[in-house]
Parts: C-alpha cells; sequence; structure tokens
C-alpha cells in the first residue's frame, strides 16, 4: 500500500494506492477557496502519470464547506492490470521529487482550457491501454504517442524554420505542380499522394522536432534515433522475431523514457526522477542540462 499526503496546485492532497481496497483520494482547498470542477478529472490524469497505473474513479464525494473538500475512490485492482513502470518510484527517489512532480503537473494541467483529459493525458492513456499487449504493440503505441506529444509542444515552443528565396522558389513551383494535378486529375486519391509527398517538404518532421529538443538540452542525445528507429519498424510492419526479446524491450523502454522527458519539459518539471532508458534505470536529474 502506498499512502502519501502532499501540497498540488494550492490544494493539500492525501492519496492512498491499496490493491485490495481500490484507491483514495482527498483533496482540501486553503480557506474557502471553492473546488474547480475539472479538478477530479485533472488530478486523476496526474496520478495516473505518476504512478503509471489506471486510476479510474468509482465513486465521487462533495463536501462544500468552508474548508471545501471531496474525496474520490478508484476501482479495485481488476482482472487486466493496466500498469506500467512510473518516471519516480517510491523507492527510487526522494518523496519531495513525487510530490514536485504532481505540483507541476497538476498546476499546469489546470491551465490547460480542455473539460476532461489534456493532451498529455490521452496520449498516456493510449500507452497505459496497451500496457498488457504484445511488445509490438507497446512499441508501436508508445512511438506514435512521442510523435503527437512532440507535435502538441512544438506548436508552441518551436519555430518553422525560416526559407530562402531559393527554397520559397521550389515551395511556389511545388503548390503550381500540386493544383495542377488537383485539377486535371480525376482521381482524388492520386492528387491527394501527390499533396502528401510535397506537403512536409519545408515543415518540420517529428524526428526534426526532436533533435532541435536535443539541441536545447530537454531531450537526451540521439534520442531521436532510437524513436525513429522503433516507429518505423512497427507502423511498416518490420519482422523482430529473430532479434534478442531485450533488445526490443530496451527500446521500448528507452522511448517510453523520451516520452517522460517531454512530459517533464512541457509541464515544467525539474527533479529526480528514474531514468528508463538506462541499463537498471538509474536515480536521474531533469533536465539533462541548462535549458537554452
Amino acid at each position: 500500500m502506498v499512502e502519501s499526503r502532499g501540497s498540488a496546485a494550492g490544494y493539500q492532497v492525501s492519496v492512498k494506492l491499496d490493491p485490495s481496497t481500490g484507491t483514495t483520494v482527498e483533496l482540501q482547498s486553503a480557506g474557502a477557496k471553492s473546488l474547480d470542477p475539472r479538478l477530479i478529472d485533472r488530478l486523476l490524469e496526474v496520478l495516473r502519470f505518476a504512478w503509471a497505473r489506471d486510476l479510474l474513479p468509482s465513486a465521487v464525494h462533495w463536501q462544500v464547506a468552508a474548508d471545501a473538500r471531496t474525496t474520490f475512490y478508484g476501482q479495485k485492482a481488476g482482472i487486466r492490470r493496466l500498469a506500467l513502470d512510473p518516471p519516480i518510484p517510491a523507492a527510487a527517489v526522494p518523496a519531495n521529487d513525487w510530490w514536485a512532480l504532481v505540483d507541476c503537473y497538476l498546476a499546469w494541467a489546470m491551465r490547460v482550457p480542455t473539460n476532461r483529459f489534456t493532451y498529455i493525458g490521452k496520449h498516456f492513456s493510449d500507452m497505459l491501454r496497451c500496457s498488457d499487449t504484445g511488445l509490438e504493440t507497446q512499441g508501436l503505441v508508445t512511438s506514435v504517442a512521442v510523435e503527437a506529444l512532440v507535435k502538441s509542444i512544438a506548436k508552441k515552443r518551436l519555430k518553422q524554420p525560416v526559407l530562402s528565396d531559393e527554397d520559397k522558389a521550389v515551395r511556389a513551383w511545388i503548390k503550381e505542380f500540386s493544383d495542377l494535378v488537383a485539377e486535371r486529375e480525376q482521381n482524388t486519391k492520386v492528387a491527394m499522394r501527390v499533396t502528401n509527398i510535397f506537403g512536409t517538404v519545408f515543415g518540420l518532421s517529428a524526428r526534426d522536432r526532436l533533435k532541435i529538443l536535443a539541441s536545447m538540452k530537454v531531450l537526451d542525445a540521439g534520442s531521436d534515433e532510437t524513436w525513429a528507429d522503433l516507429r518505423h519498424r512497427r507502423a511498416h510492419g518490420a519482422s523482430d522475431h529473430e532479434a534478442d526479446p531485450q533488445v526490443r524491450v530496451d527500446q521500448v523502454d528507452k522511448v517510453r523514457h523520451l516520452f517522460n522527458q517531454l512530459v517533464f519539459f512541457e509541464i515544467g518539471y525539474a527533479g529526480n526522477y528514474r531514468n528508463l532508458g538506462e541499463f537498471g534505470w538509474p536515480p536521474t536529474r531533469y533536465p539533462p542540462a541548462k535549458s537554452l
């Protein structure tokens, strides 16, 4: 059983994880501060990531008083054990780092204007749901989650590359050619394929974005290579039947580690965590080096 108390995003939080009875979480606001209706979904998302396990509430109890508080109870352990390896396990790093992660994530999540889970929560949920499937499925889902997350981050954090005059001229020619094909080609599939082939010539690919973030010292160097190998092999049906199973396990772990680093960067977490990308999963400090 895991039981802990701490502060996150201005709330006092008490959490207890018991496989036999389920999960109990109590929130208490400071003074007469009312509870945000989105808080339960947000905190569930945060705890799912921090504990790396499924935590769906089976009951929610609201108590409106001067010290507004709410309690919700998670489901008991079922037949399916949806769980991954958490980025900060209780025994591997100090407890204050776990609460620092929860605090950063919850504060960030409460600023995201969505009704339920944020884009981080949605991508992690995909990874969690396939945690009891085969390595091939886990590898594909994890690599796609990284691709989707880095795309969401890049929209706010990264600038599009500046094009030279030559590049602008080529882009104009490509647009003219694509428009001509779309106008004359009756087979819309052909026209769409031409557009897709040329559409990303001057944009940033997922691997480009990972390289840029690594150059900013917020991701480990070489992360893009591991991701690209796993992503393309899984997406194109490459067979690994003759490969060492441990190699495949290590590769999936490294890409999960990459996902964790992307989450840390997005929510602004700095502190200790468990490095799933290295043998033995040693405690490591994030960010890898001072960000530019």
